[in-house]
């Protein structure tokens, strides 16, 4: 009965389609048509004109429900999610060296009456060398034996080869007499280079060990300083390079980096340091140019002439759900840990003399003290001031603020603890991260800041404005890169992205496809056709051309009432967020990627020019509109575990992401790669 039931409907509908969809009136009302609909669905035009559905409201849908569920008894397998992360590989070296080289030819014949009286008549092809300059042809002799003693990436090596084919082979650093001045000045530089957060052993010339450092005994040997030179061009521009654009290649870590680094190229560093009379001060100005460069290596300085003991925090244990009124012997650590983060006071501690009995004078008192310096009660009672810091700390990390001290609260102490880090490779991490970055961000630019959740303007080169942001959680991790801000949204469309199609809302729409258009959301065929979201096969999804769901402007559009583009293969921009309640949390990490403002308004009246009153006038309309900026504003959304403050202080902040651990593995490739 069933099936004869379904033969019907389908006759009927076959009929009906073909009388409806014959007249050009019903074609022009079901379908919008996007520009590129092939690639990926996007939506045009209003996106107000509902379908015409000739499977009804109700029996068709049951009927297709029906034969879905019997077809299906699961949820569509998700396609697999590629890793990230890499493990990174470090270019590879290969001996400096061109075995394939010819020797370069003789002078040109000299006739008696121009020839010096020095002059020697024996033919080149018979004289001991070739080049009139001994160094010259040592030098020639080294590298076409492959004896340089060093090793450069393919790159480096073709660079360096043709500059010494182009100068003849002749010496860069010394002469017949020995080395020169210049060259002491840039082996000096590559032996401070640990100042400047590099590793001084990645620049090491084996030359120079072989010698004990020993400058004048290389100068009594031919080889020696011939080795000594090419060792010291090769050095160079390594250390050119990791001054320029860093040590590592951030984009072989993960995909959550796409950075473009202003590296010098070897040719232009030889080039420079050929012409430049002094060479060490020409490799130095490759450093960042940033403000926070000085103040990172002088915070290294300090940190290495002084390191500080860290702080090594033990988990508070889990256990059973703490009252106010109750005593618990993990309330020590908890009261320690407020106090960590700020959300109780410190306090002196009642002075307990040694017998016992209260006792006035502290000279034999004992007193117990932390490893942060402060005093610390050994109190195990849950009552007073605590209980309210609780309910504050409670506050600041979304939960609610009853004053018990669960499962979750617990969770959040522990999350919220900065855990043990070393200081000195923390800075030298976020040293190198400054040295992805261009080399000149713009007079005018935002800054954001995704370890910190904090964005700053900067106009003409001064801060001028900041304020909180929500970034991407860590499995939605915020990238980080550069991009310049073309427009500013009002009333903007949210057009969900497949990730979030796949991952949430299918889960409901195969036993609920009317939830989208329950909810207001817009969806469209991969062809640009509006339809209902009872229209998809959701059971069947990958099987079908890409749909796209977007959510159209209003009070609970997930991007609030603006919107900054600055388009970007990540389709990561800045936006307003409905959920003003979470930028409260100490830790911001909610997002799928996008980085959600505080004061959106506050930002767009600050990149328009606008007052306060002409974008309310805006948003107020309801209708999604586009406003061009005037010039196009350099963003960037960096990563950045430490980071000087208005005072040069540098401050630390919570490795959310983990990648401060993935960029240490980095270094340590690099490192055996160079040794």
């Amino acid at each position: 009965m069933l099936v004869m039931t379904n033969l019907k409907r389908l006759l009927f509908c076959s009929v009906a389609g073909a009388l409806v969809f014959g007249s050009p009136m019903a074609f022009a009302e079901t379908k919008e048509v996007t520009r590129e609909y092939k690639k990926s669905p996007s939506i045009s035009g209003s996106g107000q004109i509902r379908p015409f559905n000739f499977w009804g409201n109700s029996w068709g849908r049951s009927w297709r429900s029906r034969t879905r569920y019997r077809s299906y008894g699961e949820l569509p397998a998700t396609p697999k999610k590629t890793n990230p992360y890499h493990t990174y590989v470090p270019d590879r070296l290969t001996t400096l060296a061109d075995r394939a080289t010819k020797q370069p030819a003789g002078d040109k014949p000299v006739f008696a009456t121009e020839a010096p009286a020095d002059f020697d008549p024996t033919p080149a092809s018979l004289r001991s060398t070739k080049l009139d300059d001994s160094l010259a042809q040592t030098i020639f002799d080294l590298i076409k034996a492959g004896e340089t003693g060093i090793r450069v990436t393919k790159a480096y090596k073709k660079a360096i080869l043709s500059y010494y084919h182009d100068r003849g082979y002749k010496a860069a650093w010394a002469t017949l007499d020995g080395l020169e001045e210049r060259a002491k000045g840039v082996v000096q530089l590559l032996k401070d280079a640990d100042a400047e957060g590099l590793d001084a052993g990645d620049y090491r010339l084996p030359v120079l060990e072989q010698y004990d450092n020993d400058l004048e005994l290389i100068e009594r040997d031919l080889v020696a300083i011939a080795r000594f030179d090419i060792q010291l061009t090769a050095m160079a521009v390594r250390y050119a390079r990791h001054a320029s654009g860093g040590r590592i290649v951030a984009n072989r870590i993960s995909d959550y980096h796409d950075l473009k680094p202003s590296i010098v190229a070897p040719e232009t560093a030889l080039r420079e340091l050929a012409e430049n009379s002094e060479p060490s001060v020409y490799l130095a100005s490759l450093h960042p140019q940033h403000a926070a460069y000085p103040q990172f290596k002088a915070a290294l300085a300090e940190q290495r002439a002084n390191p500080e003991p860290t702080d090594i925090v033990t988990p508070i244990p889990p256990g059973p759900t703490i009252v106010p009124g109750q005593s618990d012997d993990r309330i020590p650590d908890i009261r320690y840990r407020l106090i960590k983060n700020g959300h109780l006071e410190a306090r002196d501690v009642s002075i307990i003399p040694s017998s016992g009995e209260e006792f006035v004078d502290s000279s034999t008192a004992v007193v117990e003290e932390n490893t942060d310096g402060l005093l610390a009660p050994n109190e195990t009672a849950y009552e007073g001031e605590l209980v309210e810091a609780v309910k504050k700390f409670q506050r600041s990390a979304g939960l609610k603020p009853d004053g018990l001290i669960g499962k979750r609260t617990i969770s959040a102490l522990n999350g919220d603890v900065q855990k043990h880090f070393d200081k000195t490779a923390r800075i030298v991490a976020n040293m190198e991260r400054l040295r992805w970055l261009p080399r000149d961000l713009g007079r005018s630019h935002i800054f954001v800041n995704q370890a910190s959740f904090r964005l700053k303007l900067v106009k003409n080169g001064r801060q001028v404005w900041t304020t909180k942001v929500i970034v991407g959680k860590p499995e939605n991790q915020t990238s980080f890169f550069s991009d310049e801000m073309e427009t500013v949204v009002f009333n903007p469309y949210w057009g969900v992205p497949q990730s979030i199609i796949i991952n949430e809302m299918i889960p409901k729409l195969v036993n609920d496809p009317g939830y989208l258009d329950r909810l207001g959301y817009e969806v469209y065929t991969g062809r640009g056709y509006r339809v209902s979201s009872y229209d998809i096969d959701w059971w069947d999804y990958y099987s079908q051309e890409p749909v796209a769901v977007r959510q159209p402007p209003g009070r609970e559009n997930a991007l609030g009432q603006l919107k900054f583009l600055f388009p970007n293969k990540h389709a990561i921009y800045l936006h307003d967020t409905p959920t003003k309640n979470l930028f409260n949390r100490d830790q911001r990490a909610f997002s799928h990627g996008c980085v959600r403002i505080q004061n959106p308004r506050e930002l767009a009246e600050a990149i328009l020019g606008w007052n306060q009153s002409r974008i309310a006038s805006h948003i107020s309309t309801g209708q999604n509109q586009k406003v061009s900026l005037n010039r196009k504003l350099p963003v960037h959304l960096t990563y950045f575990t430490a980071w000087p403050g208005p005072d040069g202080k540098v401050n630390y902040f919570n490795d959310m992401y983990g990648r401060d651990a993935r960029l240490e593995l980095a270094f340590a490739a690099t490192t055996a790669a160079f040794r």
